[in-house]
């Protein structure tokens, strides 16, 4: 009997929405060459214990083809490291390559990098930015780019 109610639990979850997404710039690298954003929606603690979300990173100008990227990225926040568990990759009209797992290794995060922005955000589940502001659901590409060119305008200032 708990089987077949298992079972039953199982399919109906496998038809349930997707939570809706829910991106937030978290930081640019330094040459604002990229910038990267979080998913606040898909933050969760995984089997592992580890914390876990999707990230949309945006390149300033298209390299080979790629405009974008989005990751789902594992985090040991005790331990500081990281490591991507899948990858996609989008053209500038957000047409995706298709999602691939990527197994990488787990890496450990530099202080004062865009890696450390990424973890501190995906650890305090968003509560290291108060300030940062929901960009809404859609892929972030374009307002990722306007964001990048905005910065390296200032910075040539």
């Amino acid at each position: 009997m708990f089987s077949q109610i298992a079972a039953i639990a199982l399919s109906l979850a496998a038809f349930a929405p997707a939570p809706a997404q829910d991106w937030y710039y978290v930081d640019s690298d330094t040459g604002h060459a990229n910038i990267s954003f979080i998913d606040k929606a898909s933050i969760r603690t995984n089997a592992g214990g580890n914390a876990e979300a999707a990230m949309f990173s945006v390149l300033a100008a298209d390299e080979d083809g790629a405009a974008a990227f989005r990751f789902v990225i594992e985090v040991q926040c005790a331990a500081g490291k990281s490591r991507l568990m899948t990858g996609e990759t989008f053209d500038s009209a957000l047409k995706s390559s298709g999602a691939d797992a990527m197994d990488s290794e787990w890496e450990s995060v530099d202080p004062g990098t865009q890696g450390e922005s990424i973890q501190k955000f995906v650890c305090s589940k968003g509560a290291s930015m108060p300030e940062s502001k929901s960009l809404g659901s859609a892929l972030p590409l374009a307002k990722g780019r306007a964001m990048l060119a905005e910065m390296a305008g200032k910075a040539s200032k």
